[in-house]
């Protein structure tokens, strides 16, 4: 048996070496402790694949599960004290026998760990990314992939101080849209809105008349610009015109916000005003969702710093959108919100550095599992 141990260096590509069952003088029974040794052995061109602790390099091995709301850096990288004491089969990220290593000591791009989910989620709110395949979309993001969303987000360097709840990662260029479940009383209010105090959509949603007190869904799909209905497309931060340098990290930070709406206008019924006294009338049954609980063990992922870059959405294209015949008419207000979520967003800097690493992890739980468009 053999196995690969991944790193980044903080060179251009990915470094890593098999170790086989020669490197370690037998497999049964081995720690990470002695992995570490066969590493500093281990010569890749010449040189050790690692060497002792200095001031610019200190390797450690990443855990490939732990709690997801794991706050104490230990729970989360493998401190060099407890390496006698963990065996190498469970060190293990998938079938491929690959074990993450990572540089502690990385000020510069430092790698990221976060956790793999199927959504994000603020208190009555949860929000997802996925690619807009709608229309004429489905044609630009034929060379793309489903966006990885990752909750409680930390760098590998524990002396830097950065701490994301949401991430999520495209491929640049991406036409993306927004899926969201809420609690309503007869629906839901919500915006998007960037950290630069740009608003990329607010609308609301209303449930079936008669429903009263749901969860169920909206999306942001587009965005509502000066000049009409555009895409939302993801682009690297260094790639977008007329960003103030001194303001541009405040694109990267996207917050959903919804609140509750307690009645609405229905146009095509002479304005009748509907609210939750309102009786059933030509009532649909819908499924609604409910909220979905993020605690638990997840896996943790590990992204090199040198592969992604901070990135913000755009509008695109123009798209026409139809509306139906009601408007809202109560709401709460912003300030007594339902439920906020804030998502910092990053762009890998190729296709194929997506590919690298969405080939090395499961990214999605069984079931909720996406198709990657490569």
């Amino acid at each position: 048996m053999s196995f690969e141990v991944l790193c980044s260096k903080g060179s251009d590509s990915d470094e890593s070496v098999t170790i086989t069952e020669a490197d370690l003088a037998g497999l049964a029974g081995k720690k990470l402790s002695d992995l570490r040794v066969a590493l500093e052995k281990k010569k890749v061109n010449g040189q050790p694949f690692i060497g002792p602790d200095s001031s610019t390099s200190q390797f450690r091995f990443v855990m490939p599960h732990a709690d997801r709301k794991a706050e104490n850096y230990s729970d989360r990288i493998v401190g060099l004290s407890t390496e006698k004491l963990i065996c190498l089969s469970d060190m293990f990220i998938n079938d491929k026998n690959q074990i993450i290593l990572t540089n502690t000591k990385k000020t510069k791009k430092p790698d990221l760990i976060g956790f793999a989910a199927d959504c994000w989620a603020g208190g009555k709110l949860r929000v997802r990314c996925r690619l807009n395949n709608s229309g004429e979309c489905g044609a630009k993001n034929r060379n793309k992939f489903q966006p990885l969303m990752l909750t409680n987000v930390v760098p590998t360097n524990e002396g830097i101080q950065l701490h994301y709840d949401n991430v999520c990662i495209c491929c640049e260029d991406s036409v993306v849209e927004f899926p969201m479940d809420c609690y309503g009383t007869v629906g839901f209010g919500f915006k998007a809105q960037l950290a630069s105090g740009e608003i990329l959509r607010e609308s609301c949603m209303h449930w079936a008349i008669g429903d009263n007190n749901l969860y169920g869904g909206a999306s942001v799909n587009f965005w509502d610009t000066k000049d009409g209905t555009r895409e939302i497309v993801m682009k690297a931060i260094e790639h977008v015109s007329g960003i103030d340098p001194a303001t541009k990290m405040s694109y990267q930070k996207l917050t959903f916000i919804a609140r509750d709406m307690r009645s609405w206008v229905n146009g095509d019924e002479g304005k009748r005003v509907i609210d939750v006294n309102t009786p059933p009338q030509n009532r649909v049954l819908q499924g609604r969702a409910s909220a979905r609980s993020l605690d638990g063990t997840g896996q943790q992922v590990t992204i090199d710093g040198k592969k992604i870059t901070p990135a913000t959405p755009q509008p695109g294209d123009k798209v026409k959108v139809t509306y139906g015949n009601w408007w809202p008419k109560d709401f709460d207000s912003w300030e007594n919100a339902l439920g906020t979520v804030s998502v910092y967003f990053f762009v890998f800097t190729s296709l194929e550095e997506a590919r690298k690493l969405l080939g090395r992890y499961n990214m999605l739980p069984p079931g909720e599992q996406e198709k990657f468009w490569f």
